[in-house]
């Protein structure tokens, strides 16, 4: 699955090979997850190691708001770069409307000043949010 997960991180958002030597890939049904080799460790009773890099959603990979935060600079396809008064309404969770070239439509990865901060689906120049509700900011 590492080979599926690298392929994927590299065609959609331009992530080279190298942005993970060294790092430990775990995999679940659901999931895969990355990692220091240290925290690979598997004494069979974690399920859980490292950060979530991937969700695997209806059999397709969707990188996570935390895998993008934590591989954003190396992200050079379907990337947005906002002003912060959209970056704003992006944190509080709103669908943002974009005019950007070279976006696919699918998951891209929003960014503010250099910064990932989320990640959404972008069809016909909206981008639907999916940042998690718990990293969202207070609304106004």
């Amino acid at each position: 699955m590492r080979r599926e997960a690298l392929r994927f991180l590299q065609e959609r958002f331009g992530i080279p090979p190298e942005a993970f030597e060294g790092l430990e890939f775990t995999y679940t049904q659901k999931a895969v997850w990355v990692s220091t080799p240290e925290a690979a460790l598997d004494f069979g009773f974690i399920q859980r190691r490292g950060i979530r890099l991937l969700r695997v959603y209806k059999g397709r990979f969707r990188i996570t708001t935390a895998g993008a935060m934590l591989f954003g600079r190396w992200i050079k396809k379907n990337k947005v770069e906002v002003p912060e008064e959209l970056a704003l309404k992006f944190m509080a969770g709103e669908d943002i409307k974009v005019e950007a070239e070279g976006l696919e439509p699918g998951q891209v990865v929003v960014f503010w000043e250099g910064f990932a901060v989320g990640t959404g689906l972008y069809k016909d120049g909206v981008i639907k949010n999916q940042v998690p509700m718990g990293r969202r900011l207070p609304p106004g």
